[in-house]
């Protein structure tokens, strides 16, 4: 399981709105109870300079990081072969999350849907806690009062 949040209201309700009909969302804003190292997809940098030679060998791999996070950003259209779509990102997140070298929490990324940032932090239920109720493997603490439901 992992933990999927957007950093504002908008981006949270387009999200949602692009998955489910109903005309209503829970919404909870939560914290981070300690520092996350995320691979940010959100601001890939512009490629290095082919005339800086300490720099120029890395202009593949931005490119590649690049085009995986604009890919990652584009609509997935909901047409049955939906699952198929989602593998690249699948296999990114599980390598990130139990082979990398990169000691990381998470990934942030652009919406597809508005531009907003996401977030997918790797944690389930057990990291996500009420106030009060943090725990060693908790990363995210619900705001208290923050909770309800808004109609789109």
């Amino acid at each position: 399981m992992m933990f999927y949040g957007s950093e504002d209201v908008t981006t949270v309700l387009a999200e949602i709105s692009a998955h489910d009909p109903r005309p209503y969302a829970a919404l909870a804003a939560f914290e981070l109870i300690r520092p996350v190292p995320v691979v940010d997809l959100a601001a890939v940098a512009s490629d290095p300079s082919l005339f800086d030679p300490n720099r120029r060998t890395m202009t593949g791999s931005v490119e590649f990081i690049r085009s995986f996070s604009e890919d990652l950003s584009r609509p997935v259209a909901r047409d049955g072969q939906e699952h198929l779509t989602y593998v690249p990102t699948q296999v990114l997140t599980e390598y990130l999350r139990y082979l990398s070298p990169l000691s990381v929490d998470g990934i942030t990324f652009r919406s597809a849907h508005n531009g907003g940032t996401n977030y997918v932090l790797f944690t389930g239920p057990e990291g996500c806690v009420d106030p009060g109720r943090e725990t060693p493997q908790a990363i995210l603490r619900l705001q208290q009062g923050t909770e309800h439901v808004v109609e789109r």
